[in-house]
């Protein structure tokens, strides 16, 4: 997807989906690395996985 045409829910989730694989699937490592709770993060990857459905 071109830069600038992506939602800010796309561009979150791509975000949040980089840092995941970066930090080898490790979501309190990738929270901390996003400046995010464990909890937040959780509800995020939710919203995300509900959005594929």
């Amino acid at each position: 997807m071109a830069l600038g045409k992506q939602t800010l829910a796309e561009t979150e989730s791509a975000i949040i989906e980089e840092v995941m694989k970066l930090c080898g699937q490790n979501k309190s490592l990738a929270a901390q690395k996003l400046g995010l709770t464990r909890f937040a993060l959780d509800r995020r990857l939710k919203k995300i996985a509900d959005e594929l459905k």
